[in-house]
């Protein structure tokens, strides 16, 4: 059984022509400055292959709406994965896999 990193899962859904939501994929300190660039309100996930429900180890935050607020949630997230995904939030219904 294999499992990818969040941020490589999404890469193949893109990569199948299933929409995603739009994102970047990087370092906790990048995070922040990314989220500006896409514009917020933001999600910060935790991306590694190790961890495979997010929720359970805290690696998720939702709805930052502030270049502080996501400093802060990726300053955290950034201790259980070297990656902290940020991806703008979806107001409309989405599945994730």
């Amino acid at each position: 059984r294999r499992a990818l990193a969040g941020s490589a899962a999404k890469a193949a859904r893109a990569a199948a022509g299933i929409a995603v939501p739009r994102g970047w994929t990087g370092p906790a300190a990048g995070a922040a400055a990314a989220a500006a660039r896409l514009g917020f309100p933001v999600a910060l996930k935790t991306s590694s292959a190790a961890i495979l429900h997010k929720t359970e180890v805290g690696g998720v935050a939702l709805n930052l709406r502030g270049a502080a607020a996501v400093a802060k949630a990726a300053a955290r997230l950034g201790q259980t994965a070297p990656e902290a995904p940020v991806q703008g939030m979806v107001e409309d219904a989405a599945g994730e896999l």
